[in-house]
């Protein structure tokens, strides 16, 4: 198995300003390394992502979520 493709630095850069947002207007817990895509319906009350979590396009996500490790 290959590890995935390393996104530059201006995609890090906008991929951890949207988590930083959505951590601080709803409260989220993301943890490192996560990816949340920007077509994804993130709608969580509660959302703790731990290391490594992945948000694919196209999801809709609601309710309450705690995934990965913890």
């Amino acid at each position: 198995m290959t590890d995935p493709p390393e996104a530059d630095e201006p995609a890090r850069r906008r991929q951890l300003d949207v988590q930083r947002r959505l951590a601080e207007r709803r409260g989220y817990e993301i943890g490192e390394r996560c990816f949340l895509s920007g077509p994804a319906s993130v709608q969580n009350e509660v959302l703790r992502l731990g290391p490594g979590g992945y948000v694919a396009a196209g999801a809709y996500l609601s309710g309450s979520l705690r995934a990965g490790r913890d």
